[in-house]
């Protein structure tokens, strides 16, 4: 029987995923990606049925795939860019392989080449019984020169019933602004819609007496949901007889619109209790309902991940306010609870994942395969969300796409803030040192030789071995930390970037890489010599002036008068909507996945405007209430902890550069006078000897 499934969803970096890594995979092609400067490939047991349409405007290149997603990445350089729309749609097994791939080009090109998007299209086989194909699309349109577009969106002009332009009160053309693909419940119901009629004509074109529908709870705005039990007891997977009894009440709401809302509302607020509720014992419900109150909120895998990142920006910000003496031990204390009750349930999510992959995926796990506690909590929080039990294939997509989230967020912890990294490693290191230093001398260990170790208990073994397995991991981090920021160096500064390397403090080297994020581009050699006089600007003095206003009605609000705590929670608001304001104005500097030493560079460059800017900047980062929501980071990179001009900031990282280029222009004089003494001495031998031959 005819099978029906359409979904759609976006490939984004800020999820740490790679359009060159995800078309690499779902085409069994070996690419490589300029961004990340490896190869990826992804060996398949049948060979991905691969294509490519584009639109006719859109450039040849567009046709290979290296090509088109590496060029994808290069044009798409925020962080937490959209790099492509993904589509998946099962495929009728009763149609012939040339038929299924008909059928998928006749509707990608109807749908979304014509439309401007360039369509990357992989038919899976891997099982028979199981085809389907993965739609990867460019998101931001070609102009007709095919060149990319500026912006993602394109204008759309309106019409009346009768086909006629509808204009303005100042008689333009009346558009609007709209993306080639947007994920909106129309455009949704839209394409399942399409998908369900193309299908059906392919079917009965083939003599196939079969069709699907397109029609579910996702067409009617309510998602499916977990079985629910009296009591709302914890969903049981694949029950088959309680789904079948469910879903009969469900479809007694669907002829009438005003119970399917209020049934709606049912769900979602089951929903939101499944998330406390899914497969833990009465004690663990207990614990996660108290640290839910403490951490205020539903507690699963998403929200402690994010709860993780806040306490960690909040505790970074009080530290640096201790810089300033104005910490706030109340705050302190409330970080310190908080990270409490996130240990407890990490430790009851861990507990629930591990019984949940026991039971329901125990049997893909083969050849030793072991899964992080990362990857196990992904799997069983993306198996509740979707409410299904996962296929091989799906299973090993969910542990390939967990594990480069894992690997992702890893290497984005540590490179985000990387000499705070640094800086901790380098403390850790001591204290592990110090720890193994103190077993070997307590039981008496000489590693030369071999029976003294052999002495040990398995215990005092184990002891030792963990001791020197930190050690180790520290010192492999920390040289991580390191050759990343020589790496970038060797990117910018190719030329000089050896003998940079030599003469280095970790604290420069994060200067100059940092200034390559923050400038988006590597400074010249002009501008490296002239930063003391004349430091590179980002913003215009317009802008800049902008946020000053901002930051002076900020600092209006005097903390020290008694007027103000009488009405603390107004002011509060008032200062915090004025933070708001320079936050999303510049989501560049203050985003979640831009790098910490951002909010230096920008506060410096703000600082170095004037005496008057550099106090009001002073003032306003001392002030930040760190209470709010979205605390953020005011990691300072100087050891002084203090806003200075961008020319200072600047010169101390770039002090080595400035070095190894005056050197270099030294060394070229010496070169110059040496050939220059050379020459004159040819020149009077030249002389001498055309003398004598005279």
């Amino acid at each position: 029987m005819a099978i029906y499934h359409f979904s759609m969803k976006n490939i984004s970096r800020g999820k740490g995923q790679s359009a060159t890594a995800s078309a690499a995979y779902r085409s069994g092609d070996k690419l490589y990606s300029e961004r990340y400067g490896k190869y990826n490939h992804y060996l398949r047991e049948v060979k991905p049925d691969s294509f490519i349409l584009k639109p006719k405007h859109a450039p040849d290149w567009t046709l290979d795939r290296e090509k088109l997603w590496n060029e994808v990445e290069r044009i798409e350089k925020r962080k937490d860019a959209r790099l492509s729309k993904e589509v998946v749609v099962a495929l009728p097994k009763e149609l012939s392989h040339d038929t299924q791939k008909e059928l998928i080009k006749e509707f990608c090109q109807d749908n979304f080449v014509n439309a401007g998007m360039v369509a990357d299209i992989s038919i899976h086989r891997d099982n028979e019984n199981n085809p389907h194909a993965h739609v990867m699309l460019t998101i931001r349109p070609f102009n007709e020169n095919g060149e990319w577009s500026k912006t993602k969106t394109i204008t759309k002009y309106l019409f009346d019933e009768e086909g006629n332009h509808i204009l303005t009160p100042k008689g333009n053309r009346k558009n609007i602004k709209t993306d080639m693909i947007d994920s909106s419940t129309e455009t949704l119901i839209r394409l399942r819609k399409e998908w369900a009629d193309i299908t059906n004509k392919y079917l009965k074109m083939n003599g196939i007496n079969q069709t699907v529908s397109e029609k579910s709870y996702e067409d009617l705005g309510v998602k499916k949901i977990p079985t629910i039990h009296e009591g709302y007891k914890a969903i049981q997977m694949g029950d088959k007889s309680e789904r079948v009894q469910y879903n009969n009440e469900v479809k007694k709401y669907n002829n009438n619109v005003i119970k399917l809302n209020k049934y709606k509302k049912e769900i979602e607020d089951v929903k939101e209790v499944e998330k406390l509720t899914r497969h833990f014992s009465p004690k663990d419900k207990k614990q996660l309902s108290t640290v839910a109150k403490k951490l205020n909120v539903f507690v699963n895998f998403d929200s402690i991940m994010k709860k993780k990142i806040q306490l960690s920006h909040w505790e970074k910000s009080e530290l640096f306010k201790s810089e300033f003496n104005r910490e706030n031990k109340e705050n302190i204390n409330e970080i310190t609870n908080q990270k409490e009750a996130v240990m407890i349930a990490d430790e009851i999510l861990n507990k629930e994942a591990n019984k949940f992959i026991e039971k329901h995926y125990k049997h893909y796990l083969k050849d030793g395969m072991e899964l992080t506690n990362y990857q196990k909590l992904y799997i069983t929080d993306l198996s509740v969300k979707e409410n299904k039990i996962m296929n091989n294939e799906e299973f090993k997509d969910a542990v390939y796409v967990s594990s480069n989230k894992e690997f992702y967020e890893s290497i984005k912890t540590i490179t985000r803030d990387a000499f705070k990294s640094y800086l901790d490693l380098s403390k850790k290191l001591n204290t592990y040192e110090n720890n193994l230093k103190e077993l070997v001398d307590k039981y008496n260990v000489d590693f030369k030789d071999k029976s003294s170790v052999d002495k040990l208990s398995d215990k005092q073994l184990n002891e030792l071995r963990l001791a020197t397995v930190r050690v180790n991991n520290t010192k492999n981090a920390m040289s991580f930390v390191s050759d990343y920021y020589d790496k970038r160096i060797d990117e910018m500064y190719p030329d000089i970037s050896k003998k940079l390397h030599k003469n280095m403090s970790v604290h420069e080297k994060e200067i100059i890489v940092s200034s390559f994020d923050y400038y988006e581009r590597a400074l010249s050699y002009k501008e490296i010599k002239n930063l003391k006089d004349n430091p590179p600007s980002k913003y215009s003095m317009d802008v800049k002036e902008s946020v000053i206003d901002k930051m002076k009605r900020y600092n209006s609000i005097d903390t020290d008068n008694t007027t103000y705590w009488k009405d603390a929670e107004r002011n509060s608001r008032e200062k915090n909507s004025i933070d708001s304001q320079i936050k999303k104005q510049f989501p560049e500097i203050f985003g979640e996945d831009a790098s910490p030493a951002m909010e230096q560079f920008f506060y410096s460059e703000l600082a170095s405007m004037s005496d008057e800017s550099k106090e009001i900047v002073s003032k306003f980062i001392s002030n930040e209430n760190p209470k709010s929501e979205d605390i953020d980071n005011y990691y300072m990179m100087s050891d002084y902890r203090k806003v200075g001009g961008l020319n200072k900031l600047l010169s101390s990282g770039f002090s080595s550069v400035n070095r190894t280029l005056n050197q270099i222009d030294f060394d070229e004089r010496d070169k110059v006078a040496e050939m220059d003494r050379l020459q004159k001495k040819v020149a009077y031998r030249n002389r001498r000897k055309s003398g004598l031959d005279r």
